[in-house]
This record gives structure tokens, sequence and C-alpha cells, in this order.
């Protein structure tokens, strides 16, 4: 496979692509870091993981009452997810993951036949 680099100065960028270069230079919609390694294979959920299953802020609400209930997150942290599900809303913890996600995105080349155990 054969990539190319493309070489741009700011004037010409800005020329050619005005409105993804106004938006780069606005700097006003930030994404989590989470998107950028949606590749990574699935650890243990975070918060951040839980909250992104939620469809609505009153569900999300409850999510972080019961992490910190249970002390899966520290009061202070609580508060953090709180303050910025209140100001910038929910999908400011990233794009929602559905039913089935994981398996979907992670399992969908697993050949479960050759895995399955044969009986004795």
């Amino acid at each position: 496979m054969v990539s190319k680099v493309l070489e741009l100065d700011e004037d010409e960028f800005k020329r050619k692509f005005p409105k993804l270069y106004e938006e780069i230079k606005q700097e006003t919609k930030r994404y989590p870091l989470i998107d950028l390694l949606e590749d990574r294979p699935p650890l243990i959920p975070d918060a951040i993981d839980y909250l992104r299953r939620c469809k609505s802020n009153e569900e999300a609400e409850e999510v972080i009452n019961y992490l910190e209930r249970t002390k899966e997150i520290s009061v202070e942290r609580a508060n953090e997810l709180r303050k910025q599900l209140r100001s910038e809303g929910l999908k400011s913890f990233g794009s929602y993951k559905g039913p089935y996600y994981y398996s979907c995105k992670y399992l969908k080349n697993l050949n479960i036949k050759k895995i399955q155990r044969k009986p004795p």
C-alpha cells in the first residue's frame, strides 16, 4: 500500500478546506481521548464507559450516584462527572455505546465453532 503525505502551509490549507480550518481554529468542541482509542480491546469498564451506555441525563445521574454509593468512584470524581454532565451534556463523555457494542466490535471475527469444546 502506498501512502502519500500532503504538505500544505496554513494559508493554502485555509483556502482548500475553509470549514475544517475554521473548526480547528475555534477549538470549541473537544472529545475525550477515549474516542481516539476505540480500537483498543475492552478492559475493565470505568465510569465513562458506563456513562456512554446511558440514553438520558437522568440515567447518567443514576449511574454516577450508584458508582459513588458503591465507592467505585470518589465523591470528588462523582462531582466532576455531574458538573460535566450538566454543563456539557451526555455526549461530552463520547459517543453512545448501544447493546452488544463490545461483542459486535471485538468478537465479530471470532470463530465460535472453532473454539467450542467437543464432547468426550
